[in-house]
Protein backbone atom coordinates (compact mmCIF):
# COMPACT_ATOMS: atom_id res chain seq x y z
CA UNK A 1 0.00 0.00 0.00
CA UNK A 2 1.15 3.47 -0.95
CA UNK A 3 -0.36 6.83 -0.24
CA UNK A 4 0.50 10.50 -0.29
CA UNK A 5 -0.96 13.08 1.78
CA UNK A 6 -0.47 16.74 0.47
CA UNK A 7 -1.52 20.01 3.10
CA UNK A 8 -2.46 23.00 1.26
CA UNK A 9 -2.03 26.08 2.65
CA UNK A 10 -5.74 28.08 2.90
CA UNK A 11 -6.33 31.78 1.96
CA UNK A 12 -6.80 34.39 4.65
CA UNK A 13 -10.88 33.92 4.60
CA UNK A 14 -10.58 30.29 5.25
CA UNK A 15 -8.17 30.14 7.73
CA UNK A 16 -10.25 29.22 10.38
CA UNK A 17 -12.43 26.46 8.33
CA UNK A 18 -12.54 23.10 10.26
CA UNK A 19 -10.54 20.45 8.64
CA UNK A 20 -12.12 18.35 5.84
CA UNK A 21 -10.63 15.05 5.12
CA UNK A 22 -12.05 13.91 1.49
CA UNK A 23 -11.20 10.14 0.90
CA UNK A 24 -11.00 9.20 -2.60
CA UNK A 25 -10.82 5.72 -4.13
CA UNK A 26 -8.14 5.20 -6.58
CA UNK A 27 -11.07 4.10 -8.85
CA UNK A 28 -12.29 7.24 -8.82
CA UNK A 29 -9.42 9.31 -9.81
CA UNK A 30 -9.21 9.87 -13.58
CA UNK A 31 -6.42 8.94 -16.01
CA UNK A 32 -5.50 9.77 -19.56
CA UNK A 33 -2.82 9.00 -21.72
CA UNK A 34 -0.12 11.31 -22.16
CA UNK A 35 -0.21 12.82 -25.72
CA UNK A 36 3.01 12.62 -27.70
CA UNK A 37 3.77 9.46 -25.61
CA UNK A 38 5.43 6.84 -27.30
CA UNK A 39 4.22 3.92 -25.00
CA UNK A 40 0.74 3.32 -23.89
CA UNK A 41 1.71 2.53 -20.51
CA UNK A 42 2.39 6.40 -19.97
CA UNK A 43 -0.40 7.89 -18.40
CA UNK A 44 -1.60 10.69 -15.65
CA UNK A 45 -3.58 10.63 -13.18
CA UNK A 46 -5.59 13.50 -12.06
CA UNK A 47 -6.28 13.82 -8.30
CA UNK A 48 -6.55 17.55 -8.37
CA UNK A 49 -6.79 20.19 -11.09
CA UNK A 50 -6.51 19.58 -14.88
CA UNK A 51 -4.06 17.86 -17.00
CA UNK A 52 -4.50 16.77 -20.92
CA UNK A 53 -8.36 17.69 -21.12
CA UNK A 54 -9.72 15.85 -17.45
CA UNK A 55 -10.07 17.45 -14.10
CA UNK A 56 -10.07 15.70 -10.82
CA UNK A 57 -12.25 14.62 -7.87
CA UNK A 58 -10.31 16.27 -5.12
CA UNK A 59 -11.74 19.77 -3.76
CA UNK A 60 -9.52 22.42 -2.99
CA UNK A 61 -9.93 25.91 -1.64
CA UNK A 62 -5.96 27.26 -2.90
CA UNK A 63 -5.86 26.17 -6.77
CA UNK A 64 -3.40 23.07 -7.05
CA UNK A 65 -2.43 20.78 -9.77
CA UNK A 66 -1.76 16.94 -8.14
CA UNK A 67 -0.68 13.98 -10.71
CA UNK A 68 0.33 10.70 -10.37
CA UNK A 69 2.44 10.68 -13.56
CA UNK A 70 3.59 7.54 -15.08
CA UNK A 71 6.44 7.70 -17.81
CA UNK A 72 7.98 4.91 -19.54
CA UNK A 73 11.78 5.61 -20.94
CA UNK A 74 12.01 8.04 -23.40
CA UNK A 75 8.10 9.40 -22.97
CA UNK A 76 7.61 13.46 -21.26
CA UNK A 77 4.57 15.40 -20.19
CA UNK A 78 4.49 18.93 -20.47
CA UNK A 79 2.36 20.63 -18.00
CA UNK A 80 1.29 24.29 -18.58
CA UNK A 81 1.68 25.66 -14.75
CA UNK A 82 0.03 29.24 -14.27
CA UNK A 83 2.80 31.55 -13.44
CA UNK A 84 1.93 32.04 -9.47
CA UNK A 85 2.39 28.68 -8.89
CA UNK A 86 5.30 27.15 -7.49
CA UNK A 87 6.02 23.54 -8.62
CA UNK A 88 7.32 20.63 -6.46
CA UNK A 89 7.86 16.94 -8.55
CA UNK A 90 8.47 14.54 -6.03
CA UNK A 91 10.05 11.07 -7.88
CA UNK A 92 9.69 7.65 -6.18
CA UNK A 93 10.37 4.74 -8.17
Amino acid sequence: MEGFQIWVNLPKANKMDAPRYQDVPPEKIPTAAIPGAASAESIVKVVAGSSCGITGPVETKTPIVYLDVHLKAGDKLVQEVPADHNVLVYVYR
